[in-house]
């Protein structure tokens, strides 16, 4: 089966869940908040789920082992995200937080073998 083809079973799904719990739960949409569906940051928010699903079919399509295509993944969408925060948010990078992002990938590193 084609990653793409998983992707489009798993998105509808998702989009099926979704259409559910929102007219389960209460409040109207708005014309206002329709047109927030259009917002760059939901379209980026959107676009990047698709990218990350399609690295974990890929990786399990390669024959990585479940476990750790998870670790692997979450710490590179950790690292890639810190520009995103600092040049998009204003964060700042502490010590710490250094630190932390080179264990993340110190750690992805030694799990590549």
């Amino acid at each position: 089966m084609r990653c793409s083809l998983v992707l489009v079973g798993a998105y509808t799904v998702a989009l099926l869940v979704s259409l559910g719990t929102y007219t389960l739960l209460p409040g109207a949409a708005t014309p206002a908040a329709m047109a927030r569906l259009a917002h760059p940051a939901v379209l980026a928010l959107g676009l990047g789920a698709s990218l990350i699903e399609i690295g974990y079919v890929t990786a399990y399509r390669t024959g990585l082992p479940v476990s750790l295509t998870s670790v692997l993944v979450n710490g590179v969408i950790a690292a890639l995200l810190i520009p995103v925060g600092l040049v998009l948010s204003g964060e700042r990078l502490s010590p710490t937080r250094g630190l932390g992002l080179l264990l993340c990938l110190a750690g992805a590193w030694r799990l590549r073998e």
